[in-house]
């Protein structure tokens, strides 16, 4: 147990400076940009997201998840899935290059056509490093993927900040995300260096698909869900719409992602090697939710505050609209890593159908509540999925009972505390903003007030996450 604590600790450590780097840095490179292109750019991109995530996750099919979870995967189980993302990859682009005059079509934008032509070469680029990612989760070799990304994002940047100062408009963002794809690849195939063989097994994929076809339905149902705002505000509204919801909505969701996704990174192999030890996983999870909940529930109730100074500090008053997309976005993914948590514990248990049981549920509950929110107007919808996500706090914990015997009762039990803490830390700054100072002002004072407010109440309720920080001070020492 002591072996994969370290693991865990060690995992974790290099999967949030992977996160928080490569996403810091997106964040600065995504500043730059916002300056130097217009909405209606991020706009054109947003609206063709929806098809490049959906191919991914078709491709990928939930074989990523059934090779981590299954104990003696060999050879022949990862050049059978290799095989098969590469064949499916060529095809599904195949179709997106035909149908993309349709798409244009469908949004009113001409330019489509050929910006999704283009950047949908990610998807066979994405195929290509499948099991690459694979062999780095299972051997939780999370260094190497820190160099991987931080390089490439660096790269990519570079190549897009200077497309777009030298006028290139919206392909400086199609080129920098085609860049990101081929340096990452490239790095994965020399960093790992597993080669596909000539071997296709049908019984294995069937085997494997058996397992991964319900993350698949579920990762398709979560990428619908993500990506309605862009196909409602896209064909509702307009581009320069999307752009501000876009920009709005990309800081809570970079920060948020970066917590979320370490810890499915870590938590899900991690937990799958400890599955038949249910308290053990119950105490692992219950850690992780109340660390991921006193981070996360600070750094939104920061964004959410000093969000009209920040904007127009980083991006300039061009981009103020942006602003209550972002406060409204921010109380929505706040609840993201605690779905998240529950998701690896009970795909780590095998429970795929559950958690495909779980997601349907959420996931069309929260489309009908922002479906139902349409004619209301944008704003509503971005309420109603904020309503959305924090009920599907409890049905994702449903089966975590069972499974673990960790219910929803006990998680908010354990999170509540937390969460009102942030709520008090941000309304204590909230008045700063009508006092009429300058930005910098307001921003450093609302930061500091929230911080010394919420990091107080830390320290008399004994959060958990300050107990791990001064054991792990204490182990590095």
């Amino acid at each position: 147990m002591e072996n994969i604590k370290s693991k865990v600790l060690s995992g974790l450590f290099w999967q949030y400076l992977q996160r928080f780097s490569t996403q810091g840095i997106q964040l600065l490179i995504s500043i730059i940009l916002a300056r130097l292109l217009l909405p209606k750019d991020f706009g054109v991109i947003a609206l063709i997201g929806v098809f490049i995530t959906m191919s991914s996750v078709l491709i990928d099919s939930g074989f990523s998840n059934a090779l981590i979870q299954k104990k003696e995967a060999d050879n022949k189980d990862f050049s059978s899935v290799f095989i098969l993302n590469l064949v499916l990859s060529l095809f599904l682009y195949s179709v997106l290059f035909f149908i993309a005059p349709w798409v244009a079509q469908f949004y009113e934008e001409p330019l489509l056509t050929p910006v999704l032509r283009v950047i949908g070469l990610t998807i066979v680029l994405n195929a290509l490093t499948i099991i690459q990612t694979v062999v780095l989760s299972r051997e939780m070799q999370f260094r190497k993927s820190f160099n991987i990304n931080v390089v490439s994002t660096i790269i990519s940047g570079f190549i897009g900040i200077g497309m777009a100062y030298s006028g290139y408009g919206v392909w400086s963002l199609v080129f920098s995300q085609l860049t990101a794809r081929i340096v990452s690849t490239g790095l994965l195939w020399y960093y790992i260096r597993w080669k596909p063989a000539l071997i296709f097994s049908l019984n294995r994929i069937k085997i494997l698909f058996h397992y991964g076809s319900k993350i698949l339905l579920g990762a398709l149902f979560n990428t619908l869900y993500n990506n309605v705002y862009a196909i409602v505000i896209g064909k509702q509204y307009n581009s320069t719409v999307l752009g501000y919801y876009n920009r709005g909505a990309l800081m809570p969701t970079l920060v948020v992602d970066s917590i979320s996704n370490s810890l499915g990174a870590v938590m899900f192999p991690a937990l799958s090697a400890h599955q038949n030890d249910k308290p053990a996983i119950k105490r692992m999870v219950k850690r992780m939710l109340q660390n991921s909940a006193a981070i996360v529930f600070f750094l939104m109730a920061v964004l959410i505050v000093i969000a009209e100074p920040l904007v127009s500090i980083l991006l300039t008053d061009k981009w103020l609209p942006a602003v209550p997309y972002l406060q409204l976005v921010s109380i929505t993914v706040a609840f993201y890593p605690l779905i998240a948590i529950n998701a690896s514990a009970i795909t780590s248990v095998g429970k795929s159908g559950k958690y495909l049981q779980v997601t349907m549920i959420s996931k069309l509950l929260s489309l009908a509540l922002i479906v139902a929110a349409i004619p209301f107007g944008v704003y509503t919808m971005v309420v109603a999925g904020a309503v959305a996500s924090f009920v599907s706090t409890f049905v994702s914990a449903w089966p975590s009972k069972a499974a673990i015997g960790y219910s929803a009762f006990e998680q908010w039990k354990d999170v509540l505390p937390i969460f009102i803490l942030a709520i008090v830390s941000g309304l204590a700054a909230w008045p700063v903003s009508y006092l009429g100072l300058n930005h910098w002002v307001t921003l450093f004072a609302q930061s500091a007030i929230t911080s010394l407010i919420y990091f107080t109440g830390a320290y008399l309720l004994k959060l958990q996450l300050l107990i791990d920080l001064q054991q792990l001070i204490k182990q590095r020492r």
